[in-house]
């Protein structure tokens, strides 16, 4: 009998308590997954540009590895004397690779040793650069191999656009939630990326550097212009996931 009190009150007690378990515990089966909502958009802006940097390459060819290499440094001196000559600042002029390869040509009958340096220079003074170019190839060099215009004006512009793109995909993600019927709550991530151009030219032959004949940048531009650098196109990308909540 008392075994049955003690049971029967202690019964009592779990009942009393067990709602306020039942409301204190966290429900894992009342808990809904967080709504998200994850948006992209961009901003574009074209530009007039005022720096020009290309990689010119200067090569030498012989059936001795010691002769690839003489006729490598004859023309690698004469370029960079000419560049030093046209006022392109030695800081801007830069050695990106030097190598060395050899390759048998059945129609030579034998292997012919290549020695080859590429050359990035970068001029601030985007008139004149079809000219140090052409002075680049006269001077020894044997191609270019990208031509990319730009602004000095890039990191400010791309810091303004970044902007634009995050203000118009959070006004779009705000739009899209409004239209479900909620409303966008905090970010969660955020990320972005932007792209580049180039294009390529090659000059083959070889070059009598002593025989070239040298003509001013007038009677140069004289005879036109061979490109066109036309504007640039800086875009910035950016990528949001926000979290979406009841109005």
């Amino acid at each position: 009998m008392k075994r049955l009190s003690f049971v029967s009150l202690f019964s009592l007690i779990i009942l009393l308590f067990l709602p306020i378990l039942l409301f204190s515990a966290p429900s894992v089966y009342g808990q809904s997954e967080r709504a998200t909502i994850t948006v992209t958009d961009h901003a574009i802006l074209a530009v007039t540009p005022d720096i020009v940097s290309f990689d010119i390459e200067v090569s030498g060819e012989d059936s001795t590895a010691n002769g690839a290499k003489a006729e490598h440094d004859l023309k690698a001196r004469s370029v960079l004397e000419t560049l030093a000559e046209l006022g392109v600042p030695a800081e801007n002029v830069r050695t990106e690779h030097i190598f060395l390869s050899d390759q048998y040509f059945h129609a030579v009958g034998g292997t012919v040793h290549k020695c080859s340096q590429m050359l990035e220079i970068t001029l601030k003074d985007i008139d004149g650069w079809e000219y140090v170019l052409q002075r680049a190839f006269d001077a020894g060099a044997n191609g270019v191999t990208r031509i990319e215009f730009s602004t000095s004006e890039r990191d400010d512009l791309q810091l303004i656009l970044h902007e634009m793109a995050f203000n118009r995909a959070l006004e779009k993600a705000d739009r899209l939630a409004r239209a479900s019927g909620l409303r966008v709550g905090g970010i969660i991530d955020m990320n972005d990326g932007q792209g580049d151009m180039a294009m390529y030219i090659r000059a083959s032959g070889q070059r009598d550097v002593a025989a070239t004949q040298i003509e001013s940048p007038a009677d140069f531009l004289a005879r036109g212009r061979i490109s066109s650098p036309g504007q640039i196109e800086l875009r910035a990308t950016v990528q949001i996931t926000c979290t979406l909540i009841k109005p």
